[in-house]
């Protein structure tokens, strides 16, 4: 695991890592050091017609990065040491993505995706069974095929579990879990789910109970009308954790960014999302330049974008506790 801690040792990326950790704390408007964490989407479209996805719900030219572009936002960050390729699309649908974490992983840059898992072929398992510093997260929403492909519209069940099986037959030790948003629809099936991680090798369950609107009203609605009761919920997570326990698989929770106005969201001073035609977004919950965007690093040069007046006054309502209305879904206020 030596080459996957090269990052951390690197004394100009720790510096600029420590810097924006600084610049956190003293919740500073203005921040001298670029991020060293990264969000870049490949794509912006997906085969899937998920119902609380907001790709679903907006009408966009398709768009996607190639490995040139890529190059060009890279450099621009020169202290990265953590990349998550993926953003609004199925990432695989751009065929420049397994270009794009091995140009990373050849520069032992730290990378991770989410993919749907539909459209793994034998070529490019063989490809990325050979990356050497990638996480890779399996968006499964059911343990049968009736409620997975009910959630999954346009999925098919037994095709990604048989793909998802081939990945991990070909790269035993990849760092691969399942990512499961949980709504009524397939709450009950937690066990269910924990079964099918260890049947395809899977180590790892991450149960999500938290669903985003996006930053959009017109997404809200959508979004109530799934929650399940949160004890049944919870009491089906709990027993899908001890069935975890007896079977060597992790089951974790993740509720959600739950920031207080004492204890505001880092991004804005530690990171951001960059989609695929440049636009830079303030994160991943928010995801659509259309909600909002601070400029495009194709036209502008990124140091300027990240102290901007308009990124700057964003720091400054997130300090002060004056919550833009796009970011309070992820905030206890």
């Amino acid at each position: 695991m030596k080459k996957d801690l090269d990052a951390l040792k690197n004394p100009l990326k720790l510096f600029a890592y420590i810097g924006l950790q600084l610049s956190y704390k003293f919740r500073s408007s203005y921040v001298p050091f670029l991020p060293t964490t990264l969000d870049i989407e490949p794509n912006n479209w997906c085969n899937f017609r998920c119902d609380h996805c907001q790709v679903t719900h907006w009408d966009k030219p398709k768009a996607q990065l190639d490995i040139s572009s890529f190059s060009d936002i890279t450099r621009q960050f020169p202290n990265l040491s953590d990349v998550k390729v993926q953003g609004m699309g199925e990432p695989f649908l751009n065929k420049s993505t397994i270009e794009l974490l091995e140009f990373l992983d050849k520069k032992n840059i730290k990378t991770s995706t989410i993919s749907n898992g539909s459209v793994l072929t034998e070529k490019l398992i063989t490809r990325l069974s050979k990356l050497k510093h990638m996480k890779i997260g399996f968006s499964l929403d059911g343990g049968t095929k009736q409620t997975f492909e009910g959630i999954r519209i346009r999925g098919n069940f037994e095709k990604v579990t048989d793909n998802v099986k081939s990945l991990i037959a070909a790269a035993p030790n990849l760092d691969a879990q399942f990512w499961v948003v949980v709504s009524k629809e397939n709450y009950k099936e937690c066990g269910e789910i924990v079964n099918l991680a260890k049947r395809l090798g899977v180590a790892k369950v991450t149960f999500q109970t938290f669903m985003t609107n996006w930053g959009k009203t017109d997404m809200e609605k959508i979004i109530s009308d799934k929650n399940a009761d949160e004890a049944s919920v919870t009491s089906h997570i709990e027993s899908a954790k001890e069935l975890g326990s007896g079977q060597g698989i992790q089951v974790d929770r993740y509720s959600g960014n739950q920031f207080t106005a004492e204890k505001p969201c880092k991004w804005p001073w530690t990171s951001m999302m960059i989609d695929s035609t440049g636009n830079v977004i303030p994160c991943c919950v928010i995801a659509d330049a259309e909600t909002m965007n601070f400029g495009n690093v194709f036209e502008q040069k990124i140091d300027k974008v990240w102290n901007s007046d308009e990124y700057k006054k964003f720091r400054k309502q997130h300090s002060e506790g004056d919550i833009p209305t796009i970011c309070k879904d992820c905030y206890k206020l």
